[in-house]
């Protein structure tokens, strides 16, 4: 009997055949080898199974429906044009289904604060979501041109009780967000209390 898909990939080293792996500057190295072994731990746990399940169906919304888009079939002729309406998903898109496992993955490994970075500010707002939702800190970085113009979802952000951190070097865009997300001395997280490590 063949395998399924699912059950061949990714590899024991995360690749989908020819393709995939991670590929991490060496600070990254360790955080991301204790993610993975967690991953692996619990994507095979039912206790973590059935709480992401009935998030899932209780909070996120989850199965979206598949919406027969008839206007848009009949414009365009051919094809019937199915809709996957991931934008009915708590939150108003498809980013709180990473951000539910996530937040839910660190919470069986004890962590209690998730750091990520924005540009047009729905993953940050589903982060946001996910950590108030299992009671987290929550850091978002977001570039201050990419603030200014999705200040709505900012506001949405800060209500969910996340610190949305500004990052004002470089073009202040995703970019520069995804640096200082992932790095702990980036200009935006530095104050003068900061202590400096120095090689």
């Amino acid at each position: 009997m063949t395998k399924s898909y699912l059950k061949q990939y990714p590899d024991e080293n995360g690749y989908f055949g020819d393709y995939g792996g991670a590929f991490l500057p060496p600070p990254l190295e360790g955080p991301m080898a204790k993610i993975q072994e967690a991953y692996l731990k619990f994507s095979n746990n039912s206790d973590f199974l059935n709480e992401l399940n009935y998030i899932r169906k209780h909070f996120q919304g989850r199965p979206t429906p598949i919406h027969y888009a008839r206007n848009l079939t009949a414009k365009l002729g051919g094809a019937h044009i199915y809709l996957k309406r991931e934008d009915l998903n708590h939150t108003g898109a498809h980013k709180l289904n990473h951000c539910m496992g996530e937040a839910l993955l660190a919470k069986y490994m004890g962590i209690n604060k998730l750091i990520a970075e924005t540009g047009a500010g729905q993953h940050g707002v589903a982060l946001a979501t996910a950590a108030a939702y299992f009671g987290m800190e929550c850091e978002i970085h977001m570039g201050e041109v990419d603030i200014e113009k999705e200040h709505p979802n900012v506001v949405r952000m800060k209500l969910l009780g996340a610190t949305v951190v500004p990052v004002s070097f470089g073009g202040r865009t995703l970019k520069e967000a995804v640096d200082s997300a992932l790095t702990p001395m980036s200009p935006a997280r530095m104050t003068p209390s900061t202590p400096l490590a120095l090689s």
